[in-house]
């Protein structure tokens, strides 16, 4: 590169075909599902209007999902009926062992 040449566009150079093509990959970042089980962190698309408990059932082998593992979405807990609106965390949490007395 010489030493006048910029990395940035010029107003000239932009192109509204770059914005819309940024654009979209933000749309459909914002659409996906966040899902989280322990170590196991992912994104899914088209999850939105699907319930909880489908994902439960579609990622337990996968996440190793335990069947009493509690859903929570956005810091909420709920149950398998619940739908996804879209742009969602959902983690499954399994309660800590309790000691007897």
């Amino acid at each position: 590169m010489k030493k006048d040449e910029s990395v940035f566009k010029t107003d000239e150079e932009y192109q509204k075909t770059d914005f819309d093509i940024n654009f979209s990959q933000a749309s459909k970042l914002n659409q996906k599902v966040r899902v989280v089980h322990g170590a196991n962190d992912a994104y899914f698309e088209n999850l939105e209007g699907k319930t909880v408990g489908y994902v439960r059932k579609s990622l337990r082998d996968v996440f190793n999902i335990p069947i009493d593992a509690v859903a929570v979405i956005n810091g909420e807990t709920v149950d398998d009926n619940y739908i996804f609106k879209g742009s969602e965390s959902l983690d499954f949490n399994k309660e800590s062992g309790v000691k007897g007395i």
